[in-house]
């Protein structure tokens, strides 16, 4: 595959300009490292100070829950127990309610008329079993102790249930962004808590990437990782199991967006001051490489193409300043010593070419001359001997004797007229061409036409040339074509002379055009015209019939590599 110049030289441009992409990249990972340390710390500290707020929260319930059972008139369930209790409430302002039940689970008094019993409740048996103030996640915290009286024998169990809305005051520190994800699980992977809000409360998040981690991890009550939350958002999360309930797992995010913003946009700012450097360099490399370099190496490139059409006389006429100038010198001392040499061929080929027209003009002259004389005489002779005998068998075979001289004669004739065409030299291409279709079709039922749109006569030489290839085609066309119409155009194309032989005969395949008997006239044609530097193309089908194209130098001059259009 060929790659323009300017292509390579915008990659070196990419390649050089790769090392500060890869230095800012790095440096962008490095800066996304610390921030991610960043976010972890402050995801611990946001944790821990939520974490002791939680357990805060439920040693302050069970030191009220302690307190409200060294009131007599609340564990005995008085009059002024519902009283008491709604005043407890009111003072904390964390309490949806306080209650105090049966062992049988039904209540005794609460806060709130109509409170629900708690016998149904899957820590109410705990509640009757421990000494210390039982633990559970709901819908909302519940925190239950059992009264036990002298004996240690249980009374009550006094309970207090926290909603997660009114203790979100306590729980969130103030460090705590708003961007800042606060999450509470039970042992059952519900959620009981959010922060933001995201409608998750309730659901199970068994199947939340920071959840199925966090319990993958069952030797690590603690720790930091970076995963996505029931939102889908990945943050970096700081997750601690918590001692009550057992199981319950708090954890707190950092979305990596918010994390990562500063490093995310020095990054950008970097790459963005990387790019457009690239891009002046790119565009002024670009412009010294075509003012510099692309632009002379078109030229030279021209320059060759021209030569190598046959134009030998272009130049690059460049100085040798650098090494394209260098060049460019080498390739006009070649084109130079080229168009020397091509002189030099071309008057020689014309040299060749005139001597062999000449050489025939002497051989057609002395069979004209001499043998064509002397057959003339003979036959003469026989035609007076055969008036003179009364032999009759004597003198028939006389007869036949003056048929075959005749015969010999016209032969000889002929050999005269395709050696040397005198109309070649005195009326020029175009009439030659019709003399030789004339002699040649003589006698044949077929149409000949010759048309020409030059305007002056080419050289002898190439005249010569020309014709002879006529002759060749001719010979073959009325040989083996049976063709009905032949014609031939002569035209000047540039500095080519074009010569077109058409016939509408039987036409051949193309493999029969080669050395072989019945067709080495065309072999000989594409001989003789490559031999001065033209071409000779051949069409044909068959039944379609044949279209000859020769393609001459007007000036003999050299045709490299040449295929005529037809």
């Amino acid at each position: 595959m060929r790659v323009p110049l300017w292509a390579r030289f915008a990659a070196i441009v990419v390649l050089a300009a790769l090392p500060g992409f890869l230095v800012a990249y790095l440096a962008a990972h490095s800066d996304r490292r610390q921030e991610q340390d960043h976010a972890e710390n402050e995801s611990e500290l946001v944790l821990t100070a939520a974490a002791a707020r939680y357990t805060s929260a439920l040693e302050q319930t069970e030191l009220l829950l302690n307190t409200l059972a060294s009131v007599p008139s609340i564990v005995l369930g008085g009059p002024l127990c519902r009283t008491e209790l709604a005043s407890a409430v009111a003072r904390t302002a964390v309490y949806d309610a306080l209650l105090v039940a049966r062992l049988d689970g039904s209540v005794l008094c609460a806060s709130l008329p109509d409170a629900d019993d708690v016998a149904e409740e899957s820590w109410f048996p705990r509640a009757l079993r421990d000494d210390s103030m039982v633990v559970a996640i709901e819908d909302d915290l519940v925190g239950a102790l059992t009264y036990r009286g002298a004996q240690g024998e249980a009374v009550v169990v006094l309970v207090a249930r926290l909603s997660f809305a009114s203790l979100e005051s306590a729980l969130v520190p103030a460090r705590a962004s708003e961007d800042t994800r606060i999450v509470l699980v039970d042992a059952g992977d519900i959620v009981r808590y959010e922060r933001p809000v995201t409608g998750a409360v309730g659901t199970r998040a068994s199947a939340a990437d920071v959840v199925r981690r966090i319990r993958a991890r069952a030797d690590a009550r603690t720790g930091t990782i970076v995963a996505r939350g029931t939102d889908g958002v990945r943050r970096i999360y700081a997750y601690r199991v918590l001692d009550a309930p057992d199981g319950a797992v708090m954890y707190v995010g950092i979305a990596t967006d918010v994390a990562y913003a500063s490093a995310s946009e020095d990054f950008r700012e970097r790459i963005a001051a990387l790019t457009a450097g690239s891009a002046v360099a790119l565009v002024a490399a670009l412009l010294v490489a075509h003012l510099v370099v692309t632009r002379r190496l078109r030229h030279l490139v021209a320059v060759t193409r021209r030569l190598g059409r046959g134009e030998l006389s272009a130049r690059t006429a460049m100085s040798p300043g650098d090494e394209i100038g260098v060049l460019g010198r080498s390739i006009d001392a070649m084109a130079a010593d080229l168009e020397a040499r091509e002189r030099e061929r071309s008057d020689l080929l014309s040299a060749v070419v005139q001597a062999g027209e000449l050489e025939r003009r002497r051989i057609a002259a002395d069979v004209h001359d001499d043998s064509i004389q002397v057959m003339s005489a003979h036959v003469m002779t026989l035609q007076l001997l055969r008036r003179q005998v009364d032999d009759a068998a004597l003198a028939a075979r006389i007869a036949e004797l003056e048929v075959s001289g005749r015969d010999a004669t016209r032969r000889l004739r002929d050999l005269v007229f395709e050696l040397h065409s005198p109309i070649l030299e005195t009326l020029g291409l175009r009439a030659a061409i019709e003399a030789l279709l004339d002699r040649a079709f003589e006698g044949f039922d077929a149409v000949v036409e010759v048309s020409s749109t030059l305007t002056s006569e080419p050289p002898a030489a190439v005249g010569a040339v020309a014709y002879r290839v006529a002759q060749e085609a001719v010979a073959n066309v009325r040989a083996h074509a049976d063709a009905r119409a032949v014609r031939v155009s002569l035209r000047r194309d540039g500095d080519d002379l074009v010569m077109r032989i058409a016939d509408d005969g039987r036409g051949f395949a193309p493999e029969d055009v080669a050395p072989r008997p019945g067709h080495v006239g065309l072999f000989a044609a594409r001989e003789r015209a490559a031999a001065v530097g033209g071409a000779v193309a051949v069409d044909s089908r068959p039944g379609a019939g044949t279209v000859v194209v020769c393609r001459l130098p007007w000036s003999l001059a050299a045709v490299e590599g040449r295929e005529p259009a037809t």
